[in-house]
């Protein structure tokens, strides 16, 4: 059976869902990639679970390797060049030292927006330390690492004037760390500008500045006419398909 892979990030649309319907009845084998840890994804990816028939193989693998299986095909955006754009938001605000918070680099998505984070500030010409990158060194929730991310921050005695994060859902377990350890540092972190992903509502927090939008079911929908142009006998589906991201800018 041909593999039909793709992601939870952060939730699966109707057209998904439709997706691996319309898979299951042509023969797919459906790899079911859970590339985020947080609670609240787990959730979703057991509820996701859950609706599909019993006769679906629904399988958890790491998406740690750089390319697919030549058979499989995947539906996502540039986590590279959205990492890239965020960190060029912060950069033309006037930030120069940028700190990348992130849960621990377990998958490619994560790898590869730390890769963009270091391709746009070689762009500007600004140098890149390994000190400024942070991530949780044990297994944790999302909550628990960003609270282990900003003793991180704090043990090296850091002074940035902006923060990517990678990984939105650990922004509340920094505020929270910052809270309860209310060094000058730290009060610092918990006001600087911050680029994230996922975040959607137009007005939000004072420090979240941009976010990538990622469209979910535009993702979704192509994944379906991938499935349905698959199957034509002359195919030629290009394996990796790029959907493209919006960034927002949050009204303050």
């Amino acid at each position: 059976m041909m593999p039909i892979e793709f992601q939870n990030k952060a939730s699966v649309s109707f057209e998904m869902f439709f997706g691996l319907m319309f898979a299951r009845n042509k023969g797919f084998r459906i790899l079911y990639v859970r590339e985020h840890c947080k609670r609240r994804s787990r959730k979703r990816s057991r509820e996701t679970a859950s609706r599909l028939p019993r006769d679906l193989m629904v399988e958890s693998r790491s998406s740690s390797n750089t390319t697919s299986p030549p058979t499989a095909y995947c539906v996502d955006i540039d986590d590279h060049l959205a990492a890239f754009d965020l960190t060029e938001k912060l950069i033309e605000s006037g930030a120069k030292n940028i700190a990348y918070i992130s849960f621990s680099l377990n998958t490619t998505a994560r790898k590869r927006r730390l890769d963009g984070y270091k391709a746009a500030l070689e762009k500007h010409h600004i140098e890149f330390s390994d000190r400024m990158v942070i991530c949780n060194s044990m297994p944790a929730s999302l909550h628990d690492a960003g609270r282990d991310c900003a003793g991180i921050y704090t043990a090296r005695n850091l002074d940035a004037d902006a923060v990517v994060l990678s990984d939105l859902l650990m922004l509340n377990g920094i505020i929270s760390f910052c809270d309860q350890i209310k060094t000058p540092a730290l009060q610092k972190l918990k006001t600087l500008p911050v680029a994230t992903f996922d975040y959607q509502n137009k007005n939000g927090p004072s420090d979240i500045r941009y976010s990538v939008t990622q469209p979910i079911e535009e993702i979704g929908s192509k994944t379906v006419q991938v499935l349905m142009e698959s199957l034509k006998e002359s195919s030629a589906v290009p394996a990796i398909q790029i959907i493209a991201h919006d960034i927002h800018t949050l009204q303050k």
